[in-house]
């Protein structure tokens, strides 16, 4: 049985409790086991929290497109905006530069995607527009 929602919603971090309730639901409907579902679903977080927080950063607006797509066999999550194309680090290395001591905070964000999704692609427009696409086999 393939299932797909697709959820638009302005990029506020006062919506991201409720966007972490549907994915959480979402994941467990479609046979994620439990603590990969949480885990998945902080992943997700973390994608939408990174178009709040880089891509609109400077606009006092904008919405964020979430696509959840599954099926016996595969899960698909896209979180895609229209604000400032981000800087992606070039190596999981480079990314992984953040530090519990704090020489930075932040930037686990990448990792964790890449840890917890088989596939992670991101593409961004050359001024405009982010989208992660994250691929999860299930069997």
């Amino acid at each position: 049985m393939k299932t797909r929602i697709k959820l638009q919603f302005k990029a506020e971090a006062v919506y991201l409790e409720a966007v972490r309730a549907l994915v959480l639901h979402y994941l467990k409907r479609v046979g994620v086991p439990h603590e990969k579902a949480r885990e998945a679903t902080l992943a997700v977080d973390e994608a939408c929290a990174n178009a709040i927080r880089h891509a609109y950063k400077d606009e006092p607006e904008g919405d964020i497109t979430l696509l959840l797509r599954g099926d016996a066999t595969t899960l698909e999550v896209v979180v895609a905006d229209k604000g400032a194309s981000m800087k992606i680090p070039a190596t999981k290395k480079k990314a992984q530069q953040s530090t519990v001591r704090g020489v930075r905070a932040g930037g686990f964000g990448l990792p964790l995607m890449r840890r917890i999704f088989d596939d992670v692609r991101i593409t961004t427009g050359a001024k405009r527009g982010n989208r992660v696409r994250m691929r999860m086999r299930l069997k």
